[in-house]
């Protein structure tokens, strides 16, 4: 059996990826959003982004914390948080439209920027692991 190494890992790296790529997604579709869905699509999209950043951060804080433990179980927790990351994002999106009273029209708007922002954040997310799990070995 191999001997897993502690991995020392800073949290501004991956939380940086995670806060400023959603960020820029929402500042580059803004434009095309208002245009194609008005006001509403607008305030959806920053629910969506806002939705996302705050569940992968969260999911980050516990990946960093798992790094402590090896590199088998800092993949084996990002891999799971993907799927929790995933499904915070739809709730927090999906409950903070209701609060909001968000007309219905702009439901479409929310889910694709639900997407779009999860997707992003985890590729830039992906690019880090591989570096990080890359130096480790």
């Amino acid at each position: 059996m191999e001997s897993e190494s502690t991995l020392c890992v800073r949290l501004s790296q991956p939380l940086a990826r995670t806060l400023a790529i959603p960020l820029l997604a929402g500042l580059a579709g803004a434009y095309p959003t208002w245009r194609w869905a008005g006001g509403a699509g607008l305030q959806a999209e920053m629910v969506a982004v806002a939705s996302v950043m705050i569940a992968a951060t969260v999911a980050m804080l516990f990946v960093v914390q798992q790094a402590r433990h090896g590199r088998g179980r800092l993949a084996i927790s990002f891999v799971m948080s993907g799927v929790v990351k995933a499904l915070a994002s739809v709730v927090l999106a999906g409950a903070t439209w209701r609060c909001l009273d968000l007309p219905n029209h702009s439901l479409y708007a929310l889910a694709i920027w639900v997407c779009v922002c999860y997707f992003a954040v985890m590729i830039a997310l992906c690019q880090w692991m591989v570096k990080l799990l890359r130096q480790a070995s």
